[in-house]
């Protein structure tokens, strides 16, 4: 067991790292790695915590980058969105949802490629359809980086502002799903003690204060 912990510790600080410096990341990096060692509903309110605080963090370090208008373009389809994914996840589904999670990771790699040839417009109406897609995607899987980040980086946003506007649009968007999953599923990390989660929230801050200096 404490092994085990050591091990998700050390992986909670590359994955903060990473995901302070690229604006995502910290889902992408975790959950696919944690599905081999615990069950879908386990492993989602998890590293649902984990980037809970890791979006508290992202928030502090780069809040005046917040660009707030788009904050709220994506932020209202998100909360709804993601309520409705995050409704799917049980533990009944475990088998279903980890089958589609692995075909959702091989559609976001082509996604990523089309980041360089988007631009799309700076209204509400991008927004909107960015936040509903990432919410969606997020509650049902954790994972929402890929399509997220294709709409904020076709708006060309400056670094800190990026990595700020996603930190506050995630914030939003965890504390939907960890409401969802632990208050109306019922969903529980079972199989880790309570105390490691002061291993994991320190791990998180530690590898995003580390990913600042990559942030300039």
């Amino acid at each position: 067991m404490i092994g085990f912990i050591t091990f998700i510790t050390l992986l909670t600080v590359v994955a903060n790292i990473v995901g302070t410096v690229s604006g995502f990341g910290v889902s992408t990096i975790m959950t696919p790695i944690l599905l081999f060692y615990l069950p879908f509903p386990e492993t989602i309110l998890l590293v649902c915590i984990i980037h809970w605080f890791h979006d508290v963090w992202k928030m502090g370090f780069f809040f005046h980058g917040i660009d707030w208008k788009l904050f709220l373009y994506f932020g209202i389809p998100t909360i709804i969105a993601t309520f409705l994914g995050a409704l799917l996840v049980s533990s009944e589904q475990s088998a279903l949802l980890s089958m589609l999670l692995g075909l959702f990771l091989i559609a976001s790699v082509a996604v990523m490629y089309l980041i360089p040839y988007l631009a799309l417009p700076y209204n509400w109406v991008s927004g909107a359809v960015g936040g509903l897609l990432s919410g969606f995607f997020a509650g049902i899987f954790g994972i929402r980086g890929a399509v997220r980040s294709v709409f904020l980086a076709a708006f060309d946003l400056h670094k800190a502002t990026f990595i700020g506007t996603t930190g506050a649009i995630s914030l939003l968007l965890d504390s939907t799903r960890f409401v969802t999953y632990f208050f109306i599923n019922g969903l529980r990390v079972e199989s880790l003690p309570w105390w490691a989660f002061i291993f994991f929230v320190l791990a998180s801050l530690v590898g995003a204060y580390i990913g600042l200096f990559d942030c300039g």
